[in-house]
């Protein structure tokens, strides 16, 4: 057997993850200017209100007979809303759920659940299944004194306290291979939350390229205007976005950005193509299904396993095809762009992140003024990815971020009205007027209010009652 060359892994890249917008899309929305999918993060927790303890992880499965466990809930939510449990063939345990719209809800690794809408014809359709399936779950929940959390990390347990729920064999390899590296990544995988925006490339080349060009530079501001992650393992971190510092440190093999310079030249299609080859070329390889999940010694990078292969095997274009789903970069393109660098935000501010995207990103003349605004920047990005953990306490990011914010609330009101409904053009307003007009985060709230009452950390009272401040 040959291993596969790396023009086949470009072909793959051009034709599978850089795909244009459907012509179906084009065709039944001729003036609407693409999809929109959501994919929110919730941690799932037991805690009664005015307790002293501390809010506790919901265990995913039955730890003893007669016990309470989340699969257990989510199969009698399932029973109402019509979703479908897939089980593991050799446990027997609930390891996901489909909904009757083809939607799927899993568990990150250390219990988070994850809902993940299709992508719908506009943002209030996604806005209204997301609704739809969170009212479903407090309906259960409610009665136990269970709720989903929303932050960009938990900030009560350590990672020792939550470990790896989901024990699938790619959790436990990708585990032990970050292990390695530092401490971050068992952070990342037990402790953090976000919510994912996920947008089409567009019908043209070149709108391709200006979205994938201009999500790449608003990472860094995205990432410090929805900073909520201030606190963790009951301890104030000092950063307002601490989860964008977990991120950056997992593995810089595998995580950040691609190198950028050719796509600002070019403005292409392949230029983009040629960037996401390269980054995922120059990653190191996790673990090999095909050798029992165990991870290279010595290290190995895929342009190394390519050409070498790994102990006499060569790769195959599915092992390659795995391997990017092990990629994780501020921007991944997956036929489509998912936007992966926010911060989980309180139920009040959770769909402001969709539409500050979709008026950046969606709207002609608000991605040219994005572009003008950030190309002198593009070469600082691992730098200002580091100073957008601070939030908007640094007051470059804090200006840069309130021009940006401004762009989008231009050019959020410029697209069709079904994008806007459902109130959420009124929460982006609200945000941006509570927070980034005042150099403020969420977290600068949550900060407030711990030192108001004389903590060191939220209790999950605190964090009530700021999500109903919010609300109101």
């Amino acid at each position: 057997m040959t291993s596969i060359s790396q023009e086949e892994c470009r072909e793959f890249i051009k034709n599978h993850v850089f795909k244009l917008e459907p012509i179906k899309y084009r065709q039944k929305h001729p003036k609407w200017p693409g999809r929109v999918g959501i994919e929110f993060e919730m941690f799932p927790i037991k805690y009664q209100r005015g307790q002293e303890a501390l809010p506790q992880p919901l265990p995913l499965w039955r730890t003893k007979p007669n016990s309470h466990c989340l699969t257990d809930i989510l199969q009698k939510v399932g029973q109402d809303l019509g979703w479908m449990p897939t089980l593991d063939p050799e446990t027997a345990h609930i390891t996901s759920f489909q909904t009757q719209h083809q939607e799927n809800i899993t568990f990150e690794p250390g219990g988070q659940i994850e809902f993940s809408t299709l992508p719908y014809p506009c943002l209030a359709d996604a806005v209204s299944r997301v609704r739809t399936i969170q009212s479903g779950i407090q309906k259960h929940f409610a009665p136990l004194n269970w709720h989903t959390f929303q932050m960009g990390i938990t900030p009560w347990h350590s990672p020792a306290e939550i470990d790896l729920q989901m024990q699938k064999p790619r959790y436990i390899a990708m585990d032990k291979y970050f292990k390695t590296i530092s401490p971050y990544g068992q952070q990342m995988m037990r402790q953090t939350m976000t919510v994912q925006i996920c947008l089409d490339f567009g019908n043209c080349p070149t709108t391709l390229a200006q979205r994938y060009l201009a999500s790449q530079l608003l990472a860094p501001f995205a990432a410090a205007t929805f900073a909520h992650s201030r606190y963790m393992g009951c301890q104030d971190t000092g950063r307002d976005g601490y989860r964008t510092l977990v991120w950056r440190h997992v593995d810089p093999s595998r995580c950040g950005f691609p190198k950028l310079d050719q796509i600002i030249q070019q403005r292409t299609r392949d230029a983009c193509v040629d960037a996401y080859l390269d980054f995922s070329l120059r990653s190191q390889v996790i673990y090999l299904p095909q050798h029992q999940n165990q991870t290279p010694q010595p290290p190995l990078t895929t342009s190394e396993w390519l050409t070498s292969g790994y102990q006499g095997t060569p790769p195959t274009l599915t092992d390659y095809q795995h391997s990017l789903t092990l990629l994780f970069p501020e921007v991944r393109p997956k036929g489509f762009l998912e936007l992966r660098s926010i911060d989980a935000q309180s139920p009040a501010w959770q769909f402001v992140p969709a539409a500050y995207y979709c008026g950046l990103l969606y709207h002609e003349p608000a991605i040219q003024s994005c572009l003008e605004l950030l190309i002198p920047y593009a070469h600082q990005l691992d730098k200002l990815m580091e100073r957008a953990s601070y939030g908007l306490e640094d007051p470059f990011m804090a200006q840069i971020s309130k021009a940006l914010f401004q762009i989008a609330l231009e050019g959020f009101t410029g697209l069709p009205s079904c994008f806007r409904g459902a109130g959420i053009e009124q929460a982006c307003l609200r945000f941006y007027e509570q927070f980034t007009s005042q150099n403020r985060t969420p977290s600068s709230d949550v900060k407030e209010a711990v030192k108001a009452a004389g903590r060191n950390f939220p209790s999950f009272d605190i964090m009530q009652s700021l999500d109903e401040k919010w609300c109101g």
